[in-house]
């Protein structure tokens, strides 16, 4: 019952705002983040700050595929995450180009980033798992 909640508050925020809603989150385009600046990922439900996104090049991604493969070029990536603080969850971040994964002030540490398909043409996505 509670996520359901949730999901209907951040799907109303959605609504309000005009925000396109996908995979089960609502997408928040930050692809014209310029070099050396940085994003900070909140929660839709609770608003707590979760991680930042800082970019680091406005080039492509390389993924290396494994040996004797060449690398994938990935232009555009998208992160989300769950929140520790109400289990609601991240707003669904698109960025281009190369950024790092970062922890914000109340969080402890970033416990998993899982990568997911490169050659995905949304953009790869990333899930990345944080703790309070």
């Amino acid at each position: 019952m509670t996520s359901k909640v949730k999901s209907s508050s951040a799907e109303a925020l959605a609504d309000a705002n005009f925000i396109a809603k996908v995979e089960g989150g609502i997408d928040k385009d930050i692809s014209d983040l310029e070099y050396d600046g940085d994003f900070v990922v909140n929660c839709v439900a609770c608003d707590k700050e979760l991680f930042t996104i800082v970019k680091v090049s406005d080039r492509p991604t390389k993924i290396p595929m494994g040996r004797n493969q060449e690398p994938i070029l990935v232009e555009k990536q998208r992160f989300k995450c769950n929140c520790p603080f109400c289990g609601g969850e991240s707003w669904l971040v698109s960025v281009s180009g190369q950024v790092m994964v970062g922890h914000v002030e109340g969080v402890t540490s970033l416990a998993n980033v899982s990568m997911g398909d490169p050659s995905d043409p949304n953009g790869m996505l990333t899930e990345v798992e944080v703790q309070k």
